[in-house]
């Protein structure tokens, strides 16, 4: 047993033991003399042996006993209790008396220390990771603790290493979350139950979102478009006096809906952007005329749906085949020709496609669940595009409103409540653009106008690519101003209508003006007019060349006759002997009367070359009406109305003029 003299426990570094070595081999016994051996009495009774073979069975034995004892002195010392004390005191033997001492260590101490150090260290880790789990910055490396204080008779203690620098990160998603990394380090059990513990390993989501509220005053309007107040001179007061649309609290609230319900997809969550797409909704009223308006403050995307045979027989493949694309807008009206519309030929076809393919056996539950619904869908969108028409983004200027205002439920009854065919102005910089709500969109997103509107405010715009980033448009809406019942849109109208509702909320300011839309859909129609008026005027040209080429086969006929007229008198004249009076004044009136047969087919031959060469005026001005025109229909959206709607209009109307005057022509130079 080993007893320490002191309480105080020494940690020495760990010192080999000493070379065990094999005990001595015991010195071979010396032979008995064989004279002192004598018999005892008992060995009378064994005399039957002889004494040599008792001898040799004795030291036989006894050498065994020997081997026995060599061999099994190695496995006492080691492998059995008393072996091991024995060992010890061995050891306390042999061992200098310094590390014989009260301060040396048992191994199991020394162990004990270790582990402690261990412990120790853990420790510090772990408070190291949560001092640099709450900076927001990354931490400097952790310096290294404090070492106790020893006595100069302890050894130090081995030095504790630093922990490894973490980093402590922050990276943006896809979609413009800022992504920040904390590691929580927490002391757990053993790795075994942590192991079972689905909370010791987790990976916790937090995400944290600043519900914006909504901007009320003028200084922070004009902050986002300094226009603004010159724009509007009465809004400030409108503004002053304004309430938040309760329509702001509930597209926030369907964005946080959404938010949570998507959370644990990230790929799903919505946008930074697109989270933060409205500034302010407020319900203005005007205190004189009563003349109520809707503010909403946004950014502005694109949207690119809608079709119309009647107006717009033919549609751009690169928008009706974009993405987003849908044939259809909120908007509609019942159809008023018979042409076709430019989506039917290919929904019916794929309408064939899907049926044909539904009609496969052996297919998956899954694909026959999707062509089913597929068929159906498309079976009503060809009846919805057979029997009625729509607005069209790319001619028709209109903005899309939320479904949560559109359908309005839960709101109760509102004194502002925008709707479908609604009269609104949208402000950009110091432009302003009277547009209609057109169309209705998802219910958490705000801000989106037709494509017509949206080039017009930048020409790259598109259905991939939005014309404003910042919530710098201005969206003014006239709840109540609707038609009574909706119709193809009139552009002049819409401007006049907006201009009036405008005056009721104080009008605009000095030296602005709404936007005088161009008329696409008149521009392509002018275009494909044009290039009718020309095919008409080819014929007629043609049908006057034919006539000049006749007449001048008629004068050529004409002036032959007058010459053979002429001969004949001469040679009457002068014959010998002289012809009757009779016969000369005969050939005298076929002279006079080719004569003016020979002057008619001139006067006609002049008459229809004048009308041909006009015709060739009139043909190439109508072929140079529709260049002119196509170039004004190409102009970027930008270009003013007057430089492309007006100019396409009177060339227009110029190349029917010169085809009415062809005609006139034709029928006058007809024989």
């Amino acid at each position: 047993m080993v007893t320490l003299a002191s309480s105080t426990m020494a940690i020495t570094p760990h010192q080999p033991e000493p070379r065990k070595q094999p005990p001595a081999k015991p010195a071979d016994p010396q032979p008995a003399d064989p004279t002192s051996l004598k018999p005892s009495p008992e060995e009378g009774r064994s005399s039957w042996l002889p004494s040599s073979s008792i001898s040799s069975v004795v030291g036989n034995i006894f050498l065994l006993i020997i081997l026995f004892s060599l061999i099994s002195i190695p496995f006492l010392v080691y492998f059995t209790d008393p072996g091991s004390r024995a060992k010890k005191e061995f050891h306390k033997l042999v061992l200098p008396p310094a590390e014989s001492g009260d301060a040396a260590t048992s191994r199991q101490e020394l162990e004990g220390a270790k582990k402690r150090i261990s412990e120790l260290e853990h420790e510090v880790e772990l408070l190291e990771a949560r001092r640099a789990a709450t900076e927001d910055a990354t931490p400097a490396p952790p310096s290294p603790p404090a070492q106790p204080e020893t006595s100069p008779s302890t050894p130090a203690q081995p030095q504790v290493l630093a922990l490894p620098r973490r980093e402590y990160d922050v990276a943006k998603l896809f979609n413009g979350l800022s992504v920040s990394t904390t590691l929580d380090l927490t002391e757990g059990q053993t790795a075994t139950k942590e192991r079972l513990t689905p909370e010791s390993y987790q990976f916790q989501v937090t995400l944290k979102v600043a519900v914006p509220k909504p901007n009320t005053s003028i200084a922070e309007l004009s902050a986002l478009n300094p226009n603004l107040p010159a724009l509007f001179p009465g809004l400030e007061k409108l503004v002053t006096a304004a309430s938040v649309s309760p329509f702001f609290e509930k597209l926030y609230t369907l964005k946080n809906d959404r938010v949570k319900s998507s959370i644990t997809r990230l790929d799903q969550l919505e946008t930074r952007h697109n989270y933060f797409d409205c500034e302010t909704i407020l319900d203005l009223t005007h205190p004189e005329s009563g003349q109520k308006a809707v503010l909403i403050q946004g950014e502005m995307d694109v949207v690119a749906d809608g079709s119309d045979g009647d107006r717009m027989p033919q549609i751009d493949d690169y928008i009706s085949l974009s993405r987003y694309y849908q044939p259809t807008t909120s908007y509609g009206w019942p159809k008023k020709t018979k042409t076709e519309n430019p989506l039917l030929p290919r929904l019916k076809k794929e309408l064939e496609e899907v049926e044909a393919e539904y009609a496969i056996k052996g297919l998956t539950a899954e694909r026959n669940r999707f062509l089913a619904e597929r068929r159906a869908e498309l079976k009503r969108v060809i009846s919805d595009l057979a029997s009625r028409s729509y607005l069209v983004a790319e001619a028709d200027p209109f903005i899309v409103l939320p479904l949560s205002i559109v359908r309005n439920q839960g709101m109760g009854t509102l004194s502002h409540a925008p709707q479908i065919g609604d009269y609104a102005v949208v402000v950009h910089g110091d432009k302003v653009f009277p547009a209609i709500c057109g169309d209705s969109g998802p219910s958490w997103k705000m801000g989106e106008a037709s494509l017509l509107l949206a080039r017009t405010i930048d020409s790259s715009a598109g259905p991939y690519n939005r014309p404003v980033e910042d919530l710098k448009v201005t969206y003014l809406i006239f709840p109540g101003s609707a038609e009574p019942a909706n119709d193809a849109p009139d552009l002049s109208r819409i401007t006049s209508r907006c201009q009036t509702l405008l005056n009721g909320i104080g009008g605009l300011g000095p030296g602005f003006e709404l936007h005088q839309w161009r008329d696409m859909i008149a521009e392509r129609r002018a275009a494909r007019d044009s290039a009718k008026l020309l095919g008409e005027a080819k014929p007629l040209l043609t049908a006057l060349v034919a006539r000049e080429a006749s007449g001048k086969k008629v004068n050529a006929t004409a002036t032959e006759a007058l010459a053979e007229a002429k001969s004949a008198l001469a040679k009457a004249s002068q014959a010998s002997p002289a012809p009757a009076e009779s016969t000369l004044a005969e050939l005298k009136d076929a002279v006079e009367k080719q004569t003016k047969a020979a002057e008619k087919a001139k006067s006609a031959l002049d008459d229809l070359a004048a009308a041909r060469h006009r015709a060739e005026t009139l043909a190439a001005l109508i072929a140079g009406n529709i260049e002119a025109i196509q170039t004004a229909a190409r102009a970027p959206y930008p270009t003013p109305r007057t430089q492309t709607t007006d100019v396409a209009l009177a060339k227009l109307e110029e190349s029917r003029k010169s085809l009415d005057e062809l005609r006139s022509l034709a029928q006058d130079s007809a024989p």
